[in-house]
């Protein structure tokens, strides 16, 4: 039976398209939720071509693998052979969400975070990744423990935001079935069923059922109410279209970091379900806000919670320090993860005297990088790749002083 606190387990996916973002461009957002004190790695891949017959090892299934894969940049939990988010040299942008349906449980099947990252590799746009990533559901369907040392967790269920710079989809799952909707202006998904009888693409078992509401006849609300799930999708979803037309990475970034109706000094243990989730029984692991123009590509990227965190700029075809992919699952000072998830547990001590420190520390150097974004978007590698090493090195001095200021050394 899950425990109560099962319903605030997740995440929140937003997307803006053409005609919701200021500049015509498209906008995806993802905050990942998961365990308090599961390191997140920001990794890239290199495109590759295999020889006829090679296969690929996910975290529990063996498949086939594609004759070509995409270099990609993603977030991954430090054990999973899968992404939490990530975007890659197509422009393609996927994030995940947990729901649970009323499909019987695979005890052994693809994560959703697998079908991310296949989806990446092998897709050239959204729509692609769509049929890629459904294709391989039909065939293998869900299953496996999606927890951190918990082999008898219960796999879950995946929705997924698809975005390129020319469209974006939704994708919600139950078992092997699904459906999809192409989006309009804005959208957000969480942890909680949200197609309805609205979808364009769906299984052939669900284009099957005349009528068929996806959220209501297909999700399972007696042992997950996922309230938790509705809450945070009402808000993001109001937040989108407060903005919508004119939305622009700062608001992304805004959003995630979002703690809905609580007051500047309230104690995160009582905010209630909100986008940025503090220490309980999860915590917002890392954030990305992926600006996809069609001449280029920034991946935005923050540690742990994104309230107290900075969005550094990256690309798919630049470097990544291998500094961002130290880490496990106790502390160590070589990862930047472990480094602002301990200031996050001191700053939570004293919360109304600490955050606002962390938000003015932050600021300048935030607003100086969504300036100067634009510049390196269309730059050379070695330029991109200069500019990220350069404000990982400052990301490193600037948390030795936070620690010092915070008693941390």
């Amino acid at each position: 039976m899950p425990t109560p606190h099962d319903d605030l387990l997740g995440c929140d996916t937003l997307v803006a398209t053409a005609t919701g973002t200021a500049d015509g461009s498209v906008i995806f957002a993802k905050n990942s939720d998961r365990a308090p004190d599961e390191c997140q790695h920001l990794r890239v891949y290199p495109a590759r071509a295999w020889d006829r017959g090679a296969t690929v090892r996910c975290q529990y299934v063996t498949l086939p693998q594609a004759r070509h894969t995409y270099r990609v940049l993603g977030s991954q939990p430090f054990w999973l052979w899968g992404f939490e988010h990530g975007v890659n040299e197509r422009g393609v942008a996927i994030g995940n969400e947990a729901i649970w349906t009323s499909a019987p449980r695979q005890a052994v099947g693809l994560l959703g975070m697998d079908l991310i990252r296949l989806g990446l590799e092998r897709g050239a746009t959204a729509r692609e990744a769509l049929d890629v990533m459904t294709a391989l559901l039909e065939e293998h369907g869900q299953g496996g423990s999606p927890r951190y040392n918990d082999p008898r967790a219960a796999c879950y269920d995946s929705s997924f935001i698809l975005a390129d710079p020319r469209e974006a989809w939704v994708l919600e799952t139950s078992g092997r079935d699904w459906a999809a909707r192409r989006v309009e202006g804005v959208s957000s998904i969480s942890n909680v069923p949200c197609l309805g009888s609205d979808f364009d693409l769906a299984s052939r078992a669900l284009r099957a059922r005349p009528g068929l509401d996806f959220a209501r006849d297909l999700g399972e609300y007696t042992q997950h109410p996922q309230t938790s799930g509705r809450t945070r999708c009402a808000r993001s979803r109001q937040l989108l279209q407060g903005r919508a037309g004119k939305i622009g990475v700062a608001d992304m970034i805004a959003f995630l970091r979002d703690h809905g109706a609580a007051t500047p000094g309230q104690a995160p243990a009582t905010f209630g379900p909100t986008l940025c989730v503090h220490p309980g029984s999860a915590q917002t692991a890392a954030s990305m806000v992926a600006h996809l123009h069609r001449d280029g590509v920034v991946a935005w990227c923050s540690l742990v919670t994104p309230c107290i965190s900075v969005f550094l700029p990256f690309f798919v075809d630049a470097s990544v320090p291998d500094a961002l992919a130290q880490g496990a699952a106790t502390f160590t000072p070589a990862s930047p993860w472990w480094r602002v998830k301990r200031l996050l547990d001191r700053a939570s001590e004293s919360w109304g005297e600490s955050s606002p420190r962390l938000r003015v520390h932050w600021h300048d150097w935030q607003e100086a990088l969504l300036r100067d974004a634009a510049h390196y978007r269309a730059a050379t590698c070695d330029h991109k790749s200069m500019w990220v090493n350069s404000n990982v090195t400052r990301l490193a001095t600037e948390l030795t002083a936070l620690e010092r200021a915070f008693g941390l050394e």
